[in-house]
């Protein structure tokens, strides 16, 4: 079986997952990294939340997804302590529904997404979505919203810096900043 090659979030994930291992094991039980993958069909939208499901069913276990669209689950605590890089292609775009859409560009959030999104210079590359679990809505769901507190980016490195960042592993992103290719040089150096 021919071995397929890891995505920079793939590597990314290798690479952190002894640290983030020990912690979970001596420090904080909720302590997680993972990768998934899954399709535009299995994220949906409900009371400004996104989350993931299987067609008609909201009960389901991550890893049974499956898909085109890549990204790292970083949990840091029990409830409310999860986080979200999701890696968006261009073909990919089309494909997400406008409710979950609205909840990537909502009022108040990233106003110019349009723009943005669609900007000519970004038309070709991935996107990548920041996302931080939300509380629970007037209607008891909870889900993932935009981080209010990093700005999605065509950057995998900041990407990578932003779940580094709520992972609480702030000594890479001091020790990428000598790297010129940042955090993806340190994960690839890893590889070889």
């Amino acid at each position: 079986m021919e071995k397929k090659e890891m995505n920079n979030l793939q590597r990314y994930v290798e690479y952190v997952k002894p640290v983030v291992d020990a912690i979970e094991k001596h420090h904080n039980y909720y302590h997680t990294i993972q990768y998934f993958s899954v399709s535009a069909e299995n994220i949906y939208a409900e009371g400004g939340y996104i989350d993931f499901h299987n067609k008609g069913d909201l009960t389901i276990d991550m890893g049974d997804l499956k898909g085109d669209i890549p990204m790292i689950f970083a949990s840091t605590e029990e409830e409310g302590g999860g986080h979200l890089v999701i890696e968006i292609a261009p073909e990919q775009r089309e494909l997400l529904s406008s409710e979950v859409l609205s909840v990537f560009h909502g009022d108040g959030w990233n106003n110019d997404w349009k723009t943005w999104w669609n900007n000519e210079a970004w038309a070709d590359q991935k996107v990548y979505l920041l996302m931080d679990h939300g509380g629970i809505s007037e209607r008891d769901f909870t889900g993932f919203c935009p981080s209010d507190e990093f700005e999605d980016t065509a950057d995998v490195n900041a990407a990578l810096k932003f779940i580094t960042h709520r992972l609480g592993l702030n000594y890479l992103i001091d020790i990428s900043e000598i790297y010129d290719e940042g955090l993806t040089e340190i994960i690839n150096d890893h590889i070889r």
